[in-house]
């Protein structure tokens, strides 16, 4: 996994066949301090919204979780400088 970076993932399809399996890998990630820095989806994946609430209870270390408007097109940014602030806008730039 990529620390510190902001992890996307275009697809919905891709996001939506988690497992406990994905919360358990995010909070391994986590503990080890090797989770991104936040994770964009273009829909709600409740596994990852999970992995992040269970990490700031175990190891007050939660990270997140944006969910971006329908409207709102999510292509491939690899490499590309994105922020999120505080009131969930994302930023992307490059």
């Amino acid at each position: 996994m990529a620390a510190s970076t902001i992890v996307s993932s275009p697809r919905s399809r891709a996001v939506s066949r988690g497992s406990s399996t994905t919360t358990t890998i995010l909070l391994e990630a986590v503990r080890q301090h090797q989770a991104p820095a936040a994770i964009i989806l273009p829909k709600v994946a409740s596994v990852i919204a999970l992995a992040s609430i269970v990490a700031g209870e175990l190891y007050g270390r939660a990270f997140p979780v944006v969910v971006l408007a329908s409207s709102a097109p999510l292509a491939d940014h690899d490499g590309l400088e994105a922020t999120i602030t505080a009131d969930t806008s994302v930023r992307i730039e490059g």
